[in-house]
């Protein structure tokens, strides 16, 4: 499997926690709106068998010290 560029590689298969720590799941997909080159949206997989699936916004995640994990806020 070839690698992804640029930010897409960088954040696909991450994990997705909340506030408090508590996974919420992981990114497998990145959505751009409007004029941006950035995304600003990723539907991200959810529950046991990670058949569920949520967009989040990303304006406010943040990258915590472990490389695999983006924090977000619920709203």
């Amino acid at each position: 499997m070839a690698e992804k560029p640029g930010i897409e590689g960088k954040l696909v298969g991450r994990r997705v926690v909340d506030p408090h720590g508590h996974k919420v799941g992981t990114i497998n997909a990145l959505f751009v709106h409007g004029d941006r080159e950035v995304p600003n949206w990723a539907r991200v997989k959810m529950g046991i068998l990670g058949t569920d699936s949520a967009l989040i916004p990303l304006h406010d995640a943040q990258e915590e010290g472990r490389s695999e994990e983006r924090r977000v806020g619920k709203e």
